[in-house]
C-alpha cells in the first residue's frame, strides 16, 4: 500500500503531463475491485498507485470492469463515486477524494476556457440563507435564441455529477441537484453549447437560450462537361498505345520511337 499526503496546491494543479499511460491497452484479469484491478495493474504495467487504503476499500463493481485500457478502467471504477485521479510524470496515478467536486468542477471550468468556451456564472440562493436545502430542483425551458421556440430534446448535462437529461416536447427541463457549486452544459444539435457555473442552494428556475452555430461547407465546383472536355483535351498532345508501338516496324529488333514519332502526320524534321 501507498500512502500520500498532498496539499490544496495538488488539487489546483493544471493537469498538463502526457495521459499516454492512461491509454495504455491492458490484458489483465476482470476484476470488479479497485484494490485488485489496481494490483494487477502495477504488477504488469509500468506505473504506480498512490492513495489511502481507506478511500478504495470499499469501491467495487457490481460486473467485472469492461474496458481495455488503464484509464478507461478507472473511469468504471470511479463512476458515482468522490474518487478523482490524475498522472504524473506518466508513470505515477494519484487517487484521491473530492467530497465536493470542487477539483473536478475547476478541471472542467479550466478546459472549457482553453477551448475558448463561453462560461455564464449563476448564483440561486444563499450559501447562509434560511431557505437553503440539502437537495435542490433545477427547473427551466431551453429555447431558440433568435426566435424564441422551445427546443425538444436538447440536452442538460452535469458535468461534475456525470448525470444529464434531456427537455421534453416543450423544451423544459427538471433535475435534482445536491445543493452547491455545478457545471452544466446545455447542448442541441447545430447549437452553440452554453456552460454555466451554477452556485445553487434553493429550487429555482433557469432559463437558457442557445444560439444556432451556422455550418460551413466545403466548396463545391460544379462546371458543364463541355467545358471539361474542352480544358483537358489536350491539344498538341500525341498518345502512343504499347500495343501499336510493337505492331511499327522495328530497327535491327529494337523499337524506335523517334522513327514513329517522325512518321506522325504534321511533324517534320529539320535535320538530325
Amino acid at each position: 500500500m501507498k500512502f500520500l499526503v498532498f496539499t490544496l496546491f495538488f488539487g489546483m494543479a493544471v493537469c498538463s503531463t502526457a495521459q499516454s499511460i492512461l491509454d495504455q491497452e491492458i490484458a489483465i484479469p476482470r476484476v470488479k475491485s479497485l484494490s485488485e484491478f489496481i494490483k494487477s495493474v502495477e504488477k504488469n504495467y509500468p506505473v504506480k498507485f498512490y492513495y489511502l487504503p481507506q478511500w478504495i476499500e470499499s469501491v467495487s463493481l457490481e460486473n467485472e470492469f469492461q474496458s481495455n485500457t488503464i484509464g478507461a478502467a478507472l473511469n468504471e471504477f470511479v463512476f458515482g463515486t468522490d474518487l478523482f485521479f490524475r498522472v504524473f510524470d506518466n508513470a505515477s496515478i494519484v487517487i484521491a477524494k473530492d467530497p465536493s467536486q470542487m477539483i473536478k468542477r475547476m478541471d472542467i471550468i479550466g478546459t472549457a476556457k482553453l477551448e475558448q468556451k463561453k462560461i455564464n456564472h449563476q448564483v440561486i440562493g444563499s450559501e447562509h440563507g434560511t431557505n437553503r436545502k440539502s437537495q435542490v430542483k433545477l427547473r427551466g425551458q431551453v429555447r431558440d435564441g433568435k426566435n424564441n421556440d422551445p427546443l425538444a430534446g436538447a440536452s442538460i448535462y452535469v458535468n461534475d455529477m456525470e448525470v444529464g437529461k434531456t427537455t421534453d416536447g416543450q423544451g423544459r427541463y427538471e433535475i435534482d441537484l445536491p445543493s452547491g457549486l455545478h457545471v452544466i452544459t446545455f447542448s442541441y444539435l447545430n447549437y452553440e453549447e452554453k456552460l454555466v457555473d451554477l452556485e445553487i442552494y434553493e429550487d429555482r428556475e433557469l432559463q437558457v437560450k442557445l444560439i444556432e452555430s451556422p455550418i460551413l461547407l466545403s466548396e463545391v465546383i460544379v462546371t458543364d462537361k463541355s467545358y471539361r472536355d474542352v480544358t483537358t483535351s489536350g491539344i498538341g498532345q500525341m498518345q502512343f498505345m504499347v500495343a501499336e508501338i510493337k505492331k511499327k516496324p522495328t530497327i535491327l529488333g529494337e523499337v524506335d520511337i523517334i522513327r514513329q514519332i517522325q512518321q506522325m502526320p504534321g511533324v517534320s524534321t529539320v535535320g538530325e
